[in-house]
């Protein structure tokens, strides 16, 4: 009989704001897995999907106080052994409480919080840069249409930035007003970035504890939403964005799982924004490997050269339909 590891999904959001819970979920197979599915607000129905878990957990919702103490309670009473991120939130709550975790037993797949902290304050930009990687300029989000940056910027495609990791797509400067008024619910910071959304691209990274990448999977994007969720993609094989996203995470000194945005211009990739966690699109890894969310569970050191996702994989996912097509679409 297999010996199953007791495994927590933490932020399951459901419906417009769903983030990457539901896929870092269905990559557990319950051969191998016992999965929890952690509830603390009430968008979070993605545990109730049959199947996905085998057992639910109602705790308070993540950025509250209590959120860490609950989660050493479950741990001595469950004997859960990993905590996963299913959101850019809940991957930097697990950071906080990682060491905390760990002194009980279980492991957070999460960065180290001061690594993380210390990226955060460093920048994106500079970060870039130490890593001789191209950063997409970056403005703060203005407060009116009228100022003269929108007015430059004309009807260019932006994309809206909050310090938490939550992105609004603009068409135009009024847009690009609602779309900061929406972020500022929840950010303190907000930036701005001049980025079509038909040259977008993702790249998943999961790195060992030296931060050099153990698996990747790089994507361009198809289709997004207004929140720059993509729900449709293809993985591609792109030597050079892949070495630039990797050179930026050593340049992080993070570890476990990263994804990274890009824009090109031209045939110049710009690193646009990253966070700590997986993908939206992350079951993509699960069909064809390397299997990035079981993987993340493995302490293992990265080899020479990572493995990657196969190209030409399609992904596509919308509120009627679900669909993965594993042999890839024609070129």
């Amino acid at each position: 009989m297999i010996n199953r590891e007791k495994v927590a999904i933490v932020g399951l959001v459901d419906g417009p704001e769903a983030q990457a819970g539901i896929g870092v979920a269905a990559c557990l197979e319950a051969e191998h897995f016992i999965r929890f599915g952690v509830l603390g607000h009430r968008n979070e129905s993605g545990a109730m999907r049959p199947g996905l878990v085998d057992h639910t957990l109602l705790l308070p919702p993540v950025a509250d106080p209590g959120f860490g103490v609950a989660l050493g309670k479950v741990v001595q009473a469950k004997g859960i052994q990993y905590f996963l991120p299913g959101s850019t939130t809940a991957a930097n709550t697990l950071s906080r409480a990682s060491a905390a975790l760990n002194s009980m037993g279980a492991v957070a797949i999460a960065p180290n919080d001061r690594a993380l902290e210390k990226a955060r304050k460093v920048g994106t930009q500079t970060l870039a840069k130490n890593a001789g990687i191209r950063p997409v300029d970056l403005w703060p989000a203005p407060l009116m249409a009228t100022d003269p940056l929108l007015v430059g910027l004309g009807s260019n495609p932006m994309l809206l930035i909050g310090d938490n990791g939550e992105y609004r797509r603009a068409g135009d400067a009024w847009e690009a007003i609602r779309a900061r008024e929406s972020l500022a619910k929840n950010c303190d910071t907000i930036s701005m970035a001049a980025c079509s959304p038909k040259e977008f691209f993702e790249v998943a990274l999961l790195l060992d504890f030296s931060s050099n990448t153990r698996a990747a999977c790089c994507v361009r994007v198809l289709a997004d939403d207004n929140n720059a969720r993509p729900w449709m993609i293809t993985s591609i094989e792109n030597k050079i964005l892949l070495d630039q996203a990797m050179r930026f995470a050593r340049a992080t000194q993070l570890s476990g799982p990263l994804r990274l945005n890009f824009t090109r211009r031209g045939h110049l990739f710009y690193l646009v924004d990253w966070q700590p966690g997986f993908p939206i699109w992350i079951e993509i890894t699960h069909a064809e490997g390397p299997d990035m969310v079981p993987l993340s569970l493995q302490d293992a050191l990265a080899g020479a050269t990572p493995d990657c996702t196969p190209a030409n994989l399609l992904f596509t996912q919308t509120a009627e339909d679900f669909a993965f097509n594993p042999r890839g679409i024609s070129k």
